[in-house]
C-alpha cells in the first residue's frame, strides 16, 4: 500500500466517523453564506464535534488534505475570533449617539489632512472603522473603556495616562483608543460649555420677567 494510499484510507475512515457523530451535518457552503456576526452567532452555538465537521469540510476543500493538530488549530483560532462579546459595566457618563460621533471624526479627519497630518487623520479613520463594527465603548470610573475589536475578550482602559493596549504599554505613539477618548472628551467638555450657557440664557430671562413684575408693581402702587 502506498503512502498517499494509506492516508487516503485514514482520511476516509475519520471522515466516515464524522459523519456518524451524533450532531446536525454541516452545510459548508450555507454557513460560509452567513454574516460574519451571524457566522459568528452559529460558532457559539456548535459543540466541538459540528466544529470538527466545519474545519475537516474547509481544509479539505480549500488544501484537499488536514491533520487534527490542524483542526484543532483552526478551531482555536474561530474559538478566539467568535467569542461571546465581553460585557462592559453600564457607562458612568452619556456616550453620544454612534452617528454623531462619526460626523465629529469626518470633520476633525478632514481636517487633519488639510493640515498635513497625516497620522492623525489615520487614527481618526481606525476610530471611524472600529465604531462601524461595532466597538462597545463605556466610561467607567474616570477611565474609557473600549472592548477590542480584534481581540474578542480583551478590554482597554484609557485614561489622561494613556492606554493599556500593546501599543500604549510599549509608549507607542497614540493609538486610536487615545484618539476617541480624546474626541469623547472634547464632546463632553463642548455639551458643558453649551449647557451653562442655557443655563446663563435661562437665568437672565428669568431674571428679566421678575424686574419686569416688580417695576408693573411700582407702577399699579404708584
Amino acid at each position: 500500500m502506498t503512502t498517499s494510499t494509506a492516508r487516503r484510507d485514514i482520511h476516509e475512515g475519520i471522515s466516515a466517523d464524522i459523519r456518524d457523530l451524533d450532531c446536525v451535518t454541516i452545510d459548508l457552503d450555507a454557513f460560509l453564506a452567513l454574516s460574519s456576526d451571524d457566522r459568528a452567532a452559529r460558532w457559539q452555538q456548535w459543540d466541538r464535534a459540528a466544529k470538527f465537521q466545519a474545519v475537516a469540510l474547509m481544509l479539505e476543500r480549500k488544501y484537499g488534505d488536514w491533520s487534527e493538530e490542524e483542526i484543532d488549530s483552526w478551531i482555536a483560532k474561530y474559538d478566539a475570533k467568535w467569542a461571546p462579546a465581553v460585557a462592559l459595566p453600564s457607562s458612568d457618563l452619556t456616550i453620544p449617539s454612534t452617528d454623531d460621533i462619526l460626523s465629529l471624526v469626518k470633520e476633525r479627519a478632514e481636517l487633519a489632512e488639510r493640515h498635513g497630518d497625516y497620522p492623525g487623520a489615520g487614527q481618526l479613520n481606525r476610530v471611524r472603522l472600529s465604531l462601524l463594527r461595532g466597538a462597545h465603548i463605556a466610561w467607567h470610573l474616570g477611565d474609557l473603556l473600549i472592548a477590542s475589536v480584534n481581540t474578542p475578550g480583551l478590554v482597554y482602559a484609557v485614561s489622561r495616562r494613556g492606554c493599556t493596549c500593546a501599543n500604549g504599554r510599549a509608549g507607542k505613539s497614540s493609538c486610536w483608543h487615545v484618539a476617541l477618548y480624546d474626541l469623547l472628551i472634547g464632546m463632553q467638555e463642548e455639551r458643558a460649555a453649551t449647557a451653562d450657557m442655557a443655563a446663563d440664557r435661562a437665568a437672565a430671562a428669568a431674571l428679566g420677567r421678575r424686574l419686569c413684575a416688580a417695576r408693573s408693581r411700582l407702577m399699579e402702587a404708584a
